[in-house]
């Protein structure tokens, strides 16, 4: 496939880009990505838009050992425009600008090329839609998971209840000679709450970071949590994520292995973390780790972390562009 260099530096610096199609009828296509084998899930938008195509999007950098993958669909076929016409070229890449890809895909399960006409523009819609619903289960998998816990909390006593001065110095006095803590009315009051926490989140591959040899795949995910007690309290939200170390294969046939990584997904509060660090959903990349299925954790790497931060430092808006996004 043809290679072209980005007209117009990013934050990160030179980089060549180009377009591969993926063939839609099959649920995951394998890709070479400088020796080093990347598993992409494709949604058959073809079953239902007769002219859509699906491609990766390959973008490699020349300043760091790192090539970035993202899945694209488009309405028609944008191939030969894209390798054969420099302004159609110029003008995919102003739109596709790598700020612009992260900031799409903590609100996008894909990234998609849309055309101007309404009616064919609903079209595509309705075939994305119809095709995300087909994936469910095959290339895209729900977490959901309750516990029930009995909490003791303290509450201060009513107003106005309180002990006369004089039983108050008895007390004082009587805990000095015996060494016996006295309860008072001005105690907190202690008592049991049981309370229940739901969390569920949806996971669907949308690309891969390919980093020296490590492969670390990029999520797209939606999330909940909620609390039940005496007052209920919710919060859900929207993200991307790159992890490791996953088995893409077992992770959606095998029904034990997909439970240990929501295990370890849910009881990271990795998800919430980072929604919680990024409410603005600025172009940050959120590196969350290597997934460890033997010790149930999501182990960080600091050499790949320190590459996710170098790449954050220069995406992230400064002062005057953090302004702007608001």
């Amino acid at each position: 496939m043809a290679e072209f260099p980005r007209p117009q530096k990013e934050d990160y610096g030179p980089s060549s880009v180009r377009l591969e199609k993926l063939d839609m009828t099959k649920e995951f296509c394998r890709m070479d990505i400088n020796g080093t084998e990347i598993v992409l899930p494709v949604l058959n938008l073809r079953k239902y838009n007769q002219g859509a195509e699906c491609y990766a999007f390959v973008e490699t950098l020349q300043n760091y050992p790192i090539t970035l993958v993202d899945i694209l669909y488009s309405y028609q076929d944008i191939l030969y425009r894209f390798e054969n016409d420099e302004r159609f070229r110029r003008e995919f890449l102003n739109v596709f600008r790598r700020r612009q890809i992260n900031i799409s895909s903590h609100i996008s399960p894909a990234l998609t090329v849309i055309p101007n006409r309404a009616d064919v523009a609903n079209d595509f819609a309705i075939a994305l839609k119809s095709a995300l619903q087909d994936a469910l289960g095959t290339q895209i998998v729900g977490f959901s998971r309750t516990q029930t816990k009995d909490k003791e909390i303290e509450e201060l006593p009513p107003e106005g209840f309180e002990e006369g001065i004089v039983m108050e110095f008895i007390k004082d006095f009587y805990e000095i000679i015996s060494g016996k803590k006295v309860k008072r009315s001005t105690d907190p009051i202690k008592r049991t709450v049981t309370y229940s926490l739901k969390k569920e989140a949806i996971l669907m591959k949308s690309g891969v970071a390919v980093i020296e040899s490590e492969v670390v795949d990029k999520y797209f995910t939606t999330f909940r949590a909620e609390i039940k007690a005496e007052e209920s309290q919710m919060a859900k939200d929207s993200l991307s994520i790159y992890v490791s170390g996953i088995d893409e294969e077992l992770l959606m046939t095998s029904p034990e292995y997909l439970d240990e990584f929501e295990t370890t997904l849910l009881e990271s509060n990795v998800l919430e973390a980072f929604a919680y660090l990024n409410p603005k959903k600025l172009p940050k990349m959120n590196y969350s780790g290597r997934y460890n299925e033997s010790k149930h954790k999501l182990v960080i790497y600091k050499k790949i972390e320190n590459y996710f931060d170098e790449l954050n430092r220069r995406l992230l808006p400064q002062k005057n562009d953090a302004r702007e996004e608001r």
